[in-house]
């Protein structure tokens, strides 16, 4: 019966009997299809078939004999604070990665009639070579052996809700020399964004954006964010600022922004701070702050982002970088902009810093604009950070990147806000001083 429900593409909710849904979750032991809500709440799961919160409270008190009432609540409410705390053990991310795997299966299903889920390690064989050699476009053997892992943990999963001895085709010999032959022979060149050099840096600050526009504006901001954070651009598009504007005669403009306790951008005196919540090795033990000091390589990111809230007046409680509908329209101080801005979060990272590359460097070629990407400015501040101080920590502590060498010594040993905020604002001298930028292009950030 199971089975059967995973075959079927969509049916209406047996508990509400809401709208249809494209990937229900199915109990198998009430044996009903249930939506998110119904079934306990939304499940970061790649396996469709669950054992719903009411299942599970009523299993957990099977050898209650008094079955109060007042127990019974008891067991339910834990059972859902249960899978609250399930819930977050997976990222979004991955999920997508999932759905993405499941996705390719079921494409493969329809093109060669095959049943949507492989049971035998021959059907997984013909799956592998069908992405490696047909599918259109084809992948890479990194991506495919991700994705023969994600029907792995399908199995697994399976496994433990029926609680039956379910072969997993994927874990087996015949899989891993295929996948290992895969890798060998299919493994597809080096596609990674480069970093920019230190005088590619300075030009495209001082020279790759349009500031008379709300476009400009836009654009250098999260460029600055990706770069001097430095963040990574699946983050920085999310970041969620909740601020109001107050009128004050004392504040440029006319006007004082405040921000709320909950805005993930904040300015704090001289300095904006960027509260990350949602990363890679960010969870609620280890959630980053990300300080941004004013005079980075003579750019006022902190004056940049008031000035953006005051005349460009994108919405609070949206997305900060959430893309203007009018971005060549030009701004004016004296005059708010009235446009409006798009409700989805921001998708075009690797345009705009490809614009921005244009901009600085018209004469450049269409392969060598391609070198660059929307985690070239993170990749940037890296690089630059340990050919001056030829520290990895340090490196470490500003990207917020995994160190698989850490010993516990270690988390003693960070950099705090403050340190970070002063080795950014001396980046320029000290660039100057290791021979990686010229004099002559430092001279153009003295005189922004």
């Amino acid at each position: 019966m199971a089975m059967q429900h995973l075959t079927e593409q969509s049916r209406p909710c047996s508990s509400c009997a809401g709208s249809r849904l494209p990937t229900p979750l199915y109990c198998v032991m009430c044996h009903r299809s249930l939506c998110a809500s119904c079934a306990g709440g939304p499940r970061r799961t790649v396996c469709a078939l669950i054992r719903c919160d009411d299942c599970q409270a009523a299993e957990a008190g099977q050898y209650d004999l008094l079955h109060t009432v007042t127990q019974r609540l008891g067991r339910v409410h834990l059972q859902q604070q249960t899978s609250e705390v399930l819930l977050h053990a997976r990222r979004e991310s991955t999920v997508g990665v999932h759905r993405r795997a499941l996705a390719a299966l079921t494409q493969y299903g329809i093109v060669y009639h095959a049943i949507t889920l492989p049971t035998s390690a021959l059907q997984v064989g013909h799956w592998v070579t069908w992405m490696l050699l047909i599918r259109d476009p084809t992948l890479d053997p990194s991506t495919i052996q991700l994705y023969v892992s994600v029907l792995s943990d399908w199995h697994q999963t399976a496994r433990e809700v029926t609680r039956l001895p379910l072969s997993n085709p994927c874990a087996t010999p015949f899989v891993r020399s295929l996948l290992r032959a895969a890798a060998r022979g299919y493994k597809r060149g080096h596609q990674a964004k480069e970093p920019f050099t230190a005088r590619q840096l300075v030009r495209i600050l001082h020279s790759g954006f349009d500031l008379c526009t709300v476009g400009g504006r836009h654009d250098r901001l999260l460029f600055c964010f990706l770069g001097f954070g430095p963040l990574r651009p699946g983050v920085t598009v999310k970041l969620i600022v909740h601020y109001t504007l107050i009128p004050d005669a004392c504040c440029p403009l006319g006007l004082r922004v405040a921000f709320a306790a909950d805005s993930d951008v904040k300015i704090i005196k001289d300095h904006i701070e960027i509260f990350v919540s949602e990363d890679k090795n960010v969870d609620a033990r280890s959630r980053r702050y990300v300080p941004i000091p004013a005079g980075v390589l003579g750019v006022d990111t902190p004056g940049d982002l008031e000035y953006y809230l005051k005349v460009c007046q994108p919405p609070s409680g949206g997305t900060l970088f959430a893309a203007p509908a009018s971005p060549l329209k030009k701004i004016n101080a004296a005059q708010p902009f009235t446009g409006t801005f798009n409700k989805n979060p921001y998708t075009a990272s690797c345009a705009m810093v490809r614009r921005a590359f244009l901009r600085a460097y018209p004469e450049s070629e269409e392969d060598e604009q391609k070198l660059f990407g929307g985690g070239s400015p993170r990749k940037t501040l890296a690089q630059l950070l340990f050919a001056i101080h030829r520290c990895r920590r340090m490196v470490i502590d500003f990207g917020g990147w995994a160190d698989g060498e850490q010993q516990a010594v270690d988390s003693y040993f960070h950099y705090t806000l403050e340190q970070r905020c002063r080795i950014l604002q001396n980046m320029l001298d000290d660039l100057v001083r290791v021979a990686e930028l010229p004099a002559i292009d430092a001279a153009v950030c003295t005189q922004a």
